[in-house]
């Protein structure tokens, strides 16, 4: 179990001069057994690498020595600082209100992201839908175009034909390549 241990470490060490619960521990440490977890903190308490204060509720753990460790100042959400608040600190009211009130302008910051890309999919979605509909309406108008009968002579060659039908179906498919040009132009 060494590696809970330097786990359980690293945790204090990072959330210093602060104490952890076993709770706190728990969210710190992913996929550890409750159970192996309070077996460790005893033998860590035992051996004198903890210290363990015993609180109503949860116990309290802390290293026996804090000396040389740097300790976090700030608390970053997103890229906003708020100021830590240590163990050896009182908290201020105006802290914490600072605390919520930065806490509640990221959250207003994501809303306002995930508005933002769900407008630009549902765009992208309704330019796909639209110049997926007015590509049938052409090819469409195409066939039903092509199906207008050209005059035949008796000396006509196949080449004759098709120039002569392109040039009655050419304007056609111009007009509705422009009009599916501008809707996904509009739409994107």
């Amino acid at each position: 179990m060494e590696s809970l241990r330097n786990k359980i470490l690293i945790c204090l060490a990072e959330r210093a001069p602060n104490s952890l619960t076993l709770p706190n521990l728990l969210s710190q440490i992913p996929d550890i057994d409750i159970h192996a977890l309070e077996k460790e903190l005893q033998s860590m308490a035992t051996d004198g690498r903890v210290i363990m204060r015993p609180g109503k509720r949860y116990s309290d753990y802390v290293l026996p020595s804090y000396d040389g460790l740097p300790v976090r100042e700030y608390v970053a959400i997103g890229d906003i600082k708020v100021p830590r608040l240590l163990s050896d600190e009182r908290a201020r009211p105006e802290e914490l209100n600072i605390f919520v009130e930065v806490l509640a302008r990221r959250i207003v910051q994501i809303e306002q992201e995930a508005e933002k890309r769900l407008d630009e999919r549902l765009k992208n979605y309704w330019a796909n839908v639209v110049t997926l509909f007015g590509a049938f309406i052409g090819v469409f108008s195409l066939i039903v175009g092509f199906l207008k009968t050209v005059p035949l002579e008796t000396n006509s060659t196949f080449w004759s034909v098709f120039i002569q039908s392109s040039a009655q179906i050419l304007p056609l498919a111009l007009m509705l390549g422009g009009f599916i040009w501008l809707l996904r132009t509009i739409f994107k």
